[in-house]
């Protein structure tokens, strides 16, 4: 079991409307194979936009990470599990339930989300990529929105 608290700032200056976001995320995530990691979160955030319109979303997920290169596609194709520590091919299917309040009497919004999420990492510093202190490189990141 792993539990962690995320802080993010995020902005866009660009575009017709730019805005500022703070969030905070409580990640739980449990292992029960080398292959697999499942998640519960909950995403807490404030938005600023230019245009001022302010908004607080406050949404949970639920998802299942298989990790294919770290147990699963060894096992698969040997029947044995063969470690690959330093490379993490990942895929991420999550389920959300967004939630957003709006000041200005903007209409609230409350929607489902089925997403997938393909991820690469590599570790520099370490030969496994799930110890203290480790640095990665994030190699691709793609959301795709499936429902």
């Amino acid at each position: 079991m792993f539990a962690e608290l995320d802080v993010e700032l995020k902005m866009q200056e660009a575009g017709e409307f730019g805005w500022r976001n703070l969030d905070t995320t409580l990640l739980l995530e449990y292992y029960p194979p080398r292959w697999v990691d499942l998640a519960i979160e909950t995403v807490f955030g404030i938005i600023h936009q230019t245009n001022k319109v302010n908004s607080f979303e406050a949404s949970p997920r639920l998802g299942i990470q298989l990790l294919l290169l770290s147990g699963l596609w060894g096992y698969l194709y040997s029947g044995e599990q063969i470690p690959i520590k330093r490379l993490i091919f990942s895929n991420l299917l999550r389920y959300e339930y967004q939630n957003l309040w709006h000041n200005q009497g903007i209409t609230d919004e409350y929607r489902s989300l089925f997403r997938a999420r393909i991820e690469t990492k590599f570790a520099i510093n370490h030969h496994k990529i799930n110890v203290k202190k480790m640095v990665f490189v994030c190699c691709a990141e793609k959301y795709f929105d499936v429902g």
